[in-house]
């Protein structure tokens, strides 16, 4: 192990070399002695999206042990997350050429997930991070990490048509997962999520990284609901074209498939 990448509420992330070969890799390392421990579920649902071969927009799960006292899995090395360049930049927002290249990348990604039955449930700029600088194949990739909210919303029953899902029945009621500020107006509202409130976070993303979000510093999920549906609020900022985005995804019935 060498330096600290970053730190949860309930994990460490390192910077460690593997052996023999020498690469360098991110090491998650989570407490075992909590009750709960979402290492072994973010592997897991990591293994289902990159069988059988790498999805590009995310990062490849290596090893995993698990010890009476902690957890750690190895994965691919990334650099900065989108959260800290926004930080970083002259006036603390991208331009609109960046986003759209940022919003492109998450949607492939999402679409590799979403077509192996995984939500992820938590998108939002701290979960989105370029590729390492050192990494020739990756380095201007945006990918998305953090599949510890992450959900198998369909299953493949079918050996014969790998690529057919069933969807799970859908809960009638919810407790709320994800983000105040980025989760969808269906989060709040207590339903059973599904593809489209992915599609709700990466918009409500897009308009964080184009300047701050209208609701940043509410905590009534009421009236969070009540103002994320709101195309008056929600699209103040943002350029004409994404009407047609927000009245998509109001539209969508829960397991429909996104356009």
């Amino acid at each position: 192990m060498a330096s600290v990448l970053g730190k949860g509420k309930y994990s460490k992330i390192y910077r460690g070399r593997s052996h023999p070969n020498g690469l360098w890799h991110a090491v998650k390392v989570d407490n075992t002695h909590r009750k709960a421990s979402y290492a072994p579920h973010e592997v897991s649902i990591l293994r289902i999206i990159m069988y059988p071969k790498e999805v590009p927009h995310i990062p490849k799960p290596l090893a995993y042990v698990k010890t009476p006292s902690i957890s750690y899995f190895a994965m691919t090395l990334l650099g900065k997350n989108i959260s800290d360049l926004k930080l970083e930049s002259p006036e603390q927002r991208f331009p609109s050429g960046t986003l759209s290249r940022i919003g492109l990348q998450v949607l492939h990604a999402l679409k590799s997930m979403h077509k192996k039955g995984i939500i992820h449930r938590n998108i939002k700029p701290s979960k989105l991070m370029m590729g390492h600088e050192e990494d020739g194949k990756r380095w201007r990739l945006v990918h998305v990490i953090g599949f510890g909210f992450a959900r198998q919303w369909a299953y493949n029953q079918d050996k014969f048509n790998p690529t057919k899902m069933h969807p799970r029945p859908l809960r009638k009621k919810v407790r709320f997962r994800g983000s105040l500020k980025f989760s969808s107006p269906n989060a709040h509202l207590g339903c059973d999520l599904s593809r489209r409130d992915d599609l709700w976070s990466l918009l409500f993303t897009f308009i964080d990284l184009n300047g701050s979000l209208p609701w940043a510093a509410e905590r009534d999920h009421s009236i969070l609901a009540k103002k994320k549906l709101d195309p008056e609020i929600v699209l103040a900022d943002m350029p004409p074209n994404f009407d047609k985005v927000m009245k998509h995804l109001i539209e969508l019935k829960p397991l429909e498939r996104p356009n």
